[in-house]
């Protein structure tokens, strides 16, 4: 009896192959190769990561060893977000890149080349950095609305105290000093800490200075 239970359920179990087992080789097949290409992809990732890094190592050392305006920079720049476009070092390169423009004051270049890491950057933090960058070059070229506007939409943490030092410049040049004031103060009460004393003593300079303005309204 055993014997012939036996024989049922290898007779059946070959039947499930039969009927079954080039799919489930096909399926086995599509998950080792799925595999594969993701190991694949993360080592090359690791490996592009690992080249845009030394490149970028080589633009912050001549950026390092030059002052003002180096064409330089913005070559190795423009070759390391050619090569490794989906890197986070690309972004980087991109904000030596904008520096670099502002020196040159080409500053619709240097927002351009901002507005790329604002827009497209997966790090937060960066987004951020272009987005204060990209408000004081609104700032230079007289564009306070804008300014104001993106300076507002900021909202990533940590960000708070640099934001509210820049909008009350933005205020201030649109002669808004009530409004420069009240984000200066914003701004004096994020930078609480030791390190940030000389900040402190700016901030409440500007402050101070705002007293010869409206005492002529």
């Amino acid at each position: 009896m055993s014997e012939y239970l036996d024989q049922r359920e290898t007779d059946k179990a070959k039947q499930i192959w039969k009927k079954y087992g080039r799919w489930l080789i096909g399926a086995i097949c599509i998950v080792l190769i799925v595999i594969a290409a993701w190991q694949y992809w993360q080592n090359r990732q690791l490996q592009n990561n690992a080249q845009a890094a030394v490149l970028y190592q080589k633009i912050v050392i001549l950026n390092e060893n030059t002052t003002g305006a180096t064409p330089a920079i913005i070559e190795q720049s423009k070759n390391l977000i050619s090569l490794y476009p989906a890197s986070i070092y690309a972004d980087f390169a991109r904000l030596q890149m904008a520096k670099q423009y502002i020196w040159e004051n080409q500053l619709d270049k240097a927002k351009t080349t901002l507005q790329a890491v604002a827009k497209h950057s997966q790090n937060k933090n960066l987004q951020a950095i272009a987005k204060l960058r990209i408000a004081r070059i609104d700032i230079a070229q007289n564009q306070l609305n804008q300014a104001i506007e993106r300076l507002k939409s900021l909202t990533t943490p940590g960000y708070a105290l640099s934001t509210n030092m820049i909008l009350g410049d933005a205020y201030f040049k649109q002669k808004d000093y009530q409004a420069a004031k009240n984000a200066w103060q914003s701004a004096l009460k994020d930078a609480n800490t030791p390190q940030l004393q000389n900040v402190r003593h700016i901030l409440q300079m500007k402050i101070d200075s705002l007293a010869v303005y409206t005492n002529h309204e």
